[in-house]
């Protein structure tokens, strides 16, 4: 009887040393695939952050270039300038709203509309974004790009908020205004000529670079002429307001080609100086043909003759 207790005591004890083992073991990997769980959590989240680290300025690009161009069509659609394009601009990229009013053409692009699609990205992972969008700066950074500065905060967490993360951007970014309808040139023409911007990369010195800008509607650096933001606004003249948000040179000139004017029924100045911001001016800017020009309708004034090297081939 005390052999039979004994084993009985010794095979309780062996079961509950196994059941122990067993436990333990459990708890080890609990513990284990706890670890492992919170490992992948944070690896996701830190993927996710990354990515927004990466989209935010490629976002606040597309975002400002679309914007920049949905104003230049409004101005070709409505006939009308901007009364302030900075701001006009600025609304458009945070709620693609111009003057109060859904703009369509913006597709729902908007900052704010890109803070949705990041938290529902974050969602579906299982954080819970907030996004804040604290402030936004369009100005112009040279003749043919302005740039876009956006301060935005970001908070994350998992659902039980064990794991958080905080991010303050500060993004500047160069969007181009390459491609986009010259609002001027709608305004000036009431919608009967166009002309995307297009630079011209090289420096004119000569007659036949005169002749190849006019027959390729390049632009040009300016001192002078209106920027692009001066432009949205129907001015003929670089401002003082957009002129001291940057220390570059940030206007803008082309050559009207009469030719195309007369083409579409606009009554041409034969006389006038076909530099575009002078030759739309309302006062008389006379200038001269130049000798060996494929173009002999082309008059140039005697600054611009200078700036672009022509004046020993003015003639008159």
């Amino acid at each position: 009887m005390e052999k039979a207790v004994v084993f009985t005591l010794s095979i309780s004890f062996v079961i509950i040393t196994i059941i122990s083992f067993i436990i333990a073991y459990l708890l080890i990997t609990q513990t284990h695939n706890q670890t492992v769980l919170n490992k992948i959590e944070s690896d996701m989240l830190r993927y996710y952050v990354d990515s927004i680290d990466l989209d935010l300025p490629r976002a606040l690009n597309i975002i400002g270039k679309r914007s920049l161009a949905v104003a230049a069509i409004h101005v070709a659609v409505n006939g009308t300038a901007l009364d302030d394009a900075k701001r006009r601009v600025e609304e458009l990229m945070i709620n693609h709203t111009l003057y109060g009013e859904d703009a369509p053409l913006m597709e729902n692009e908007s900052l704010l509309e890109w803070a949705r699609r990041v938290s529902n990205i974050g969602k579906s992972y299982g954080f819970n974004t907030s996004i804040d969008i604290l402030s936004l700066s369009v100005k112009p950074f040279d003749s043919f790009n302005s740039i876009m500065l956006a301060n935005i905060s970001i908070f994350i967490t998992n659902r039980d908020q064990s794991i958080n993360i905080s991010r303050n951007y500060s993004e500047k970014v160069l969007t181009s205004y390459l491609g986009i309808d010259d609002p001027l040139y709608n305004l000036m023409t009431n919608g009967l000529v166009t002309r995307k911007i297009m630079r011209y990369n090289k420096t004119i010195d000569s007659v036949a670079d005169v002749d190849d800008a006019i027959d390729n509607k390049w632009y040009m650096n300016s001192s002078e002429g209106p920027s692009f933001f001066d432009r949205l606004e129907g001015r003929l003249r670089l401002s003082d307001r957009y002129k001291t948000m940057s220390d570059r040179q940030i206007a803008l000139e082309t050559f009207v080609d009469l030719q195309e004017l007369s083409s579409k029924g606009i009554t041409v100045k034969t006389n006038q100086s076909c530099v575009d911001y002078l030759y739309f001016n309302s006062s008389k800017i006379n200038g001269k043909a130049l000798s060996g020009s494929s173009h002999p309708w082309f008059k140039i004034d005697d600054y611009h003759a200078s700036v672009y090297n022509v004046t020993s081939d003015l003639i008159g």
